[in-house]
């Protein structure tokens, strides 16, 4: 975790900057979610939704395939990872399953909506 003097040091850097700024900034120097959580006052979600809006890889997050089986000893699909067109983006990504067609970043944008 951070130090009292590191946490003081990059306060005065953040506090020049806009949230998706901050985050941007942060996560490239290497600071994990839950640091990024500290320094800012926000919540661990709230963080890893700005990352994901950016495209930032987000180590911390759960993949779409952990977030439908977690608690489940199995997948419920055989099939392998697959690369695909997002069908709302066109963006490619890696499905991870016989009828994902949306990429992770639509569909959480679409719930946040309450769109799906």
């Amino acid at each position: 975790m951070l130090t009292e003097k590191e946490k003081k040091s990059l306060q005065k850097t953040i506090s020049k900057n806009s949230f998706a700024n901050n985050v941007k900034i942060l996560h490239e120097m290497g600071k994990t979610t839950a640091e990024i959580h500290v320094l800012l006052e926000r919540s661990k979600s709230t963080i890893n939704s700005q990352k994901l809006r950016q495209g930032l890889k987000n180590p911390d997050a759960l993949t779409n395939a952990q977030r439908v089986y977690q608690g489940s000893s199995k997948p419920k699909s055989d099939a392998p990872l697959t690369d695909r067109t997002c069908l709302k983006c066109q963006e490619r990504f890696m499905a991870d399953g016989l009828y994902n067609r949306i990429c992770i970043k639509c569909t959480s944008v679409h719930r946040s909506k309450g769109w799906l």
